[in-house]
């Protein structure tokens, strides 16, 4: 949990006229990155509404997000 602020540092060096994209799995994580992001995150969530994270499968779409994200 407290590598995430420096990975954050990290890749916003690496896009820093970009808002950095990241996705995480739960929505307490992305309620977290977008805390600490502000305006230079767009942070989404792969589990959302009444899906159940210990049954949730990632749909390939999923799988486009992670790879498109900077983290």
């Amino acid at each position: 949990p407290l590598m995430a602020p420096g990975l954050m540092l990290i890749a916003w060096e690496k896009a820093s006229a970009a808002k950095l994209s990241v996705v995480t799995t739960i929505a307490p994580l992305a309620m977290v990155v977008r805390d600490l992001g502000g305006d230079h995150v767009d942070a989404t969530c792969l589990v959302t509404g009444a899906t159940s994270v210990h049954s949730y499968e990632p749909a390939p779409s999923d799988l486009v997000r992670i790879a498109n994200a900077d983290l």
